[in-house]
């Protein structure tokens, strides 16, 4: 990581003014403010390397970890003299009158200053020079998706190889190159790019751990490098003439022929800068090749009669192993896969076998058909291994490097547990029955059929990391949150979706966490602790109560959540629901709806202080209720418990999106059908009984009656909905 507190000492890079008597100054006062950072930076690598080093001693591993702080230490102490000769030696106001020096500045800041400091990781070391109260702020903003899907991006091989190479062959076109000797701020700039491509150069090669090492895809760009690098030293020492004439007079000046300068100026870039990248292409080769999975290959092929004998020898293991182990993890996977809902997804709801695929998932770039995840070899994922499966969940990636649409929530999925994972993926392939079944291919239409563009979206908002406790919070709270934001997914219909269809908010830091969102034409609602919209006005038992019924204080699911209350929430355990709540009920009330009155539970429609001012006229939606609603919902909007929702103080209706209240109008619905609650009932549609302006004039009706007052809904917007619903 470039370390930005040296970014403005990169302008003490100048050209050596002349003196008085025409002979070039070969001795530049380095700036004091650069001299002070460069100080600046070392005492704060010291003091965090003294804090860590402290920290180390105290814990499990401490010899190894000192001395891989010892090495680091090291890297960083001979990166930062490095950047000394390169800035504020002689060697700078050398620069400016030889082009040769130039060049050995350069190649100082990106072939030996870049890489010792990726090795001593000053970022990281500097941050622990500070107080735990500033480290925590920097560590929760370094873990924003975002950042840090750009951090993985940039720092990817090719991505860093791609910025290094046109800094590199931008910066040496003539033009730009005596504008940067003409200017010091351009020179700075010049220098700084150098400096910043190569540290992301230099950060898969030396930066990352060995286990996570790009290998092939490093060493590709390492001697790529090497040979455009050379190929650019080349064309300065073969050239027959001067490329930056800048340099005329001050050599000429010295008794140098500047021509002679330049091509000493290319060999210094063609022989030591290309060398360096050649030996960092033979480590990462060597690196590569010495994995104990390439290494043992030689020895897996000669061991081949006795792979051929591994299965006998498992079959034989598994009859030893406890005959409860694989049904218990079975079990346990099965009830996972209920919390996480894979059933609600992978079964089409016109007939289809369970988890066999073919459910059409709407998303705002085309219709998404699910796939068959039942263990059949053929058209399932019968063939997949762990790793595989893991690989789909964590990351969005099937088999065959495959990125998977977002529709697939593996970016609430890779928080998962790994003892999750693994008996989900028990489950999935021993517990559930192979469905020979190839459900149709999904077709978006171009660009979005361009699955490699989802990449890019994963670098930026899939984590990577799983759920990890919040300190000060008990161990209820935890699984609450685990559970919502990791296998239930709450967020993919509850948080509303940015510009790249993510979500905006993973967890209960963002303002935006669960505040509601629409997926296909139905508004999934707020589920903060909002007095409005919000659960604010129900309990911790009422809401568990809700999730395993679809009943609750006179509340009824409608819409999409019915089925994911009979296909999911109802199976999990009381504990597990009421954690849920627990954590619902701990979020703050951001992005409220409308507000309840209790004291205006006689009054219907709106009163005089909200704009009415025809109370003695009934409204066109006051006769509607009256005509088609109130032998369910009741005169006074109460409804009937158990059996019809209430409608005054009904979150759903004090909603600031209307999309779900027209929708259910427009096509009717039904309860839920749970083992525990109460019989489903069924709301009639009234699409062809009701015009538009009646359908909004009784929502509006409803919504201002009772105590209710949220915003009206126009005829306009049914409309427009109807249009969507293609009714």
């Amino acid at each position: 990581m470039l370390p930005l507190t040296l970014l403005p000492a990169l302008a003490g890079a100048h050209v050596a003014s002349p003196e008085a008597g025409g002979q070039p100054s070969l001795y530049a006062a380095p700036e004091p403010w650069v001299v002070a950072l460069l100080a600046v930076s070392l005492l704060l690598y010291l003091a965090g390397y003294a804090r860590l080093r402290g920290r180390r001693a105290l814990g499990a591993g401490a010899h190894e970890g000192r001395r891989t702080r010892g090495r680091q230490l090291l890297a960083f102490l001979a990166g930062w003299a490095a950047l000394c000769v390169a800035l504020v030696s002689p060697l700078d106001a050398l620069s400016g009158v030889l082009f040769s020096a130039h060049m050995v500045q350069h190649e100082v800041l990106m072939i030996v200053a870049a890489p010792l400091l990726v090795m001593g990781r000053p970022l990281a070391v500097w941050l622990w020079a500070f107080p735990h109260r500033w480290r925590r702020p920097v560590a929760q903003a370094w873990r924003w998706r975002p950042l840090l899907g750009a951090w993985h991006l940039l720092t990817g091989a090719l991505a860093a190889w791609l910025l290094h190479a046109a800094a590199l062959w931008l910066w040496h076109v003539p033009r730009f190159f005596q504008a940067a000797l003409a200017d010091p701020a351009i020179h700075a700039w010049q220098h700084a790019s150098f400096l910043a491509s190569a540290l992301l150069f230099w950060w898969p090669i030396f930066g990352m751990p060995r286990r996570d090492g790009p290998g092939a895809y490093a060493m590709l760009s390492l001697f790529t490098t090497m040979v455009h690098t050379g190929a650019l030293g080349a064309l300065l020492t073969l050239a027959p003439g001067l490329w930056y004439p800048a340099y005329m007079e001050p050599a000429a000046a010295l008794g140098i022929d500047p021509l002679r300068d330049q091509q000493l100026g290319g060999l210094v870039m063609w022989v030591p800068g290309g060398l360096a990248y050649l030996i960092g292409g033979l480590y990462v080769g060597w690196r590569w090749l010495s994995r104990p999975a390439l290494s043992l290959l030689g020895l897996a092929l000669l061991a081949t009669p006795l792979l051929a004998a591994a299965p006998r020898a498992h079959a034989a293991g598994a009859a030893a192993a406890p005959p409860d182990a694989d049904a218990t993890l079975i079990a346990r996977g099965k009830y996972v896969a209920s919390a996480g809902d894979c059933m609600g997804c992978h079964t089409n709801p016109k007939g289809g076998a369970p988890y066999a695929g073919g459910r059409e998932l709407w998303s705002p770039f085309g219709t998404i058909v699910s796939t068959n995840i039942t263990p059949d070899p053929r058209h399932g994922i019968g063939g997949y291994t762990y790793e595989e499966f893991a690989r789909v969940l964590r990351h969005g990636v099937a088999r065959g490097d495959k990125p998977l649409y977002p529709a697939m929530p593996y970016a609430s999925f890779a928080r998962m547990s790994e003892d999750d994972m693994r008996a989900l993926y028990a489950y999935m392939t021993r517990g559930v029955p192979a469905v020979d079944s190839a459900p149709p291919p999904t077709k978006l239409p171009f660009p979005f059929n361009q699955r490699w563009i989802l990449r890019i979206w994963q670098h930026f908002f899939v984590p990577e990391q799983v759920y990890q406790a919040k300190a000060g919070r008990d161990a209820q709270w935890n699984r609450g949150a685990y559970l919502v934001q990791a296998l239930g997914h709450c967020g993919a219909c509850h948080t509303p979706r940015g510009p790249a269809f993510q979500e905006r908010g993973d967890d209960e830091s963002s303002r935006h966490f669960l505040t509601g969102g629409v997926n296909d034409h139905w508004f999934a609602p707020n589920l903060n602790s909002g007095m409005g919209s919000g659960l604010g006005r129900m309990s911790v038992d009422e809401l568990a109560a809700f999730m395993k019924t679809g009943h609750a204080n006179g509340n009824m699911a409608y819409g999409s959540m019915v089925e994911t209350i009979e296909t999911s929430l109802q199976h999990l355990t009381d504990e597990d629901l009421r954690a849920i709540a627990v954590y619902l009920k701990s979020l703050p009330p951001n992005a409220d709806g409308g507000r309840f009155h209790p004291d205006r539970a006689t009054v219907t429609e709106a009163t005089a202080d909200q704009g009415n001012r025809t109370l003695d006229v009934e409204s066109v939606g006051a006769a509607v209720y009256k005509t088609f609603c109130v032998q369910c919902h009741q005169a006074d909007g109460k409804g009937v418990p158990g059996v019809y929702p209430r409608l005054a103080g009904n979150p759903s209706l004090l909603a600031q999106d209307k999309t779900a209240l027209m929708r259910i109008v427009m096509e009717g619905g039904h309860s839920a059908a749970t083992e525990h609650g109460p019989a489903s009932q069924h709301m009639p549609p009234f699409d062809t009984i009701l015009t538009e302006a009646q359908i909004a004039q009784v929502l509006t009706y409803v919504r201002s009656s009772w105590g209710n007052d949220a915003p009206p809904v126009s005829g306009t917007e049914v409309s427009q909905l109807r249009q969507a619903l293609k009714k």
